[in-house]
C-alpha cells in the first residue's frame, strides 16, 4: 500500500509492482523492461555509528547471506532488462 500512495503522490505511471520472489523475475520477464529499479535489501551495517547492537545483532553469516541475496536479485534484474536499443 504503502509503495502504490508513493507512486501516486509522485506521480509516476508507467510501472509494474509486485510481490513475486525477486530472484524469479529474470525467469519470468525476460528482456521486457528497458529501466528498472531494485531496491535490494541491506545488512545495516552502516548504522553501526548511530546504532552500535547492530555489531552484536549481526553475524558474519547474516552479511554473508545478505550479500548472497543481493547478487541473486540484481543477475534477476539484469535478465529482465531489454538490451534492444
Amino acid at each position: 500500500k504503502a509503495t502504490m500512495a508513493n507512486l501516486h503522490r509522485l506521480g509516476v505511471k508507467n510501472v509494474i509492482t509486485c510481490a513475486y520472489d525477486g530472484r524469479k523475475l529474470g525467469k519470468m520477464w525476460k528482456n521486457k523492461f528497458n529501466k528498472l529499479l531494485l531496491d535490494a535489501p541491506c545488512s545495516g551495517l552502516g548504522v553501526i555509528s548511530r546504532d552500535p547492537s547492530v555489531k552484536v545483532q549481526r553475524t558474519i553469516k547474516d552479511v554473508q547471506r545478505c550479500s548472497v541475496l543481493q547478487k541473486e536479485l540484481i543477475l534477476s534484474a539484469i535478465d529482465t532488462l531489454s538490451y534492444k536499443k
